[in-house]
């Protein structure tokens, strides 16, 4: 295997394990991960294609007659067969969209977004819902602490 990325062999063996997914006849698992991870619809599309095929290929040969079931599991067999081998034709375009959504910070970028949206929602609004004798008793409990640690600070220093 050839490296894609200038991330090393390891990165790339780690970030290629969604492929075991195939390997356990469940590709639609690995297409919808590698489209979420990197917000490729095309990738979302064919995971729905690869579950619907899965789904419709195993009721039918459920409650077909014994022939027309036999025909149903090779249509399910060669799905699994043609998934995974399509996992390993997109692991160098999936390698080559994280490596640059990880290179260019896209990741960082919306998670500070969504920071920042957060601390706007809130900002003003979190010690307004705390009642006030609870506030005052937090405080209260707070100095009875620390004139209990300073009291045990002090029995340990005179000793």
């Amino acid at each position: 295997m050839a490296m894609v990325t200038r991330r090393g062999l390891i990165w790339e063996l780690l970030n290629s394990i969604w492929i075991i997914f195939s390997f356990l006849g469940l590709p639609f698992i690995s297409f919808l991960y590698i489209g979420t991870k990197t917000r490729t619809t095309k990738w979302k599309v064919t995971a729905v294609v690869y579950f619907l095929i899965y789904a419709v290929s195993i009721v039918l040969i459920c409650i077909s007659s014994y022939d027309m079931s036999m025909i149903f599991a090779l249509v399910w067999l060669l799905s699994l067969l043609i998934g995974l081998i399509h996992s390993f034709l997109v692991r160098k375009e999936y390698l080559i969209r994280r490596d640059y959504l990880l290179n260019n910070g896209v990741v960082e970028q919306e998670l500070e977004e969504l920071r920042k949206h957060v601390k706007k929602q809130y900002k003003g609004k979190v010690n307004e819902e705390i009642p006030e004798e609870l506030l005052n008793d937090s405080i209260e409990g707070n100095d009875k602490y620390q004139k209990a640690l300073r009291k045990l600070r002090d029995s340990v220093i005179s000793d």
